[in-house]
């Protein structure tokens, strides 16, 4: 369940009372950029739509990534469905990633796209290259790209990741 805590306190509260708790809880903050005004940065022609033969990399850095978020493995708890998810990402060109001397600096997803708003999702950056700005460039590069087609890109934050609200 994803809005607003006072939106869903009632919900979670009825859930609460018949047994089932949330299993997670995150505070997040919901971030949107408009299309003018993306700061000044250098192009990042190394990001690249995911294809077929990135599906290992993928595969694995998508899992670290939910770990790390959600508290949830989805090579443990849904393996099918998660493998099902990472070949559509790759497919249908929704995944970006930048690989360099062949390793992972940054992936980022586009998980729904109109001519209003683009909104990105699972950004990461393995924890050997955070902290070198690589999701910085990253998403300033996607966004540039979606401006093309969406008048503003946006993602939610969880409010403990101070690097990614920086």
């Amino acid at each position: 369940v994803i809005g607003g805590r006072e939106a869903i306190a009632p919900f979670l509260n009825r859930c609460a009372e018949a047994g089932l708790p949330p299993r997670l809880e995150r505070e997040q903050s919901y971030l949107v950029l408009d299309r003018g005004h993306l700061e000044p940065f250098e192009p990042l022609p190394r990001l690249r739509a995911a294809r077929a033969d990135d599906r290992a990399l993928m595969y694995e850095s998508g899992a670290r990534l939910r770990a790390e978020e959600l508290d949830d493995d989805p090579r443990l708890s849904d393996p099918e469905t998660y493998a099902r998810r990472v070949d559509e990402e790759c497919r249908d060109g929704l995944a970006f990633i930048w690989r360099e001397a062949d390793a992972l600096r940054f992936r980022a997803s586009v998980s729904a796209r109109t001519a209003d708003a683009a909104q990105i999702s699972g950004v990461y950056t393995p924890p050997e290259w955070r902290g070198r700005g690589f999701a910085t460039r990253g998403v300033g590069e996607l966004c540039h790209r979606l401006f093309e087609h969406s008048r503003a890109a946006c993602l939610f934050v969880n409010d403990i990741n101070a690097p990614a609200l920086a």
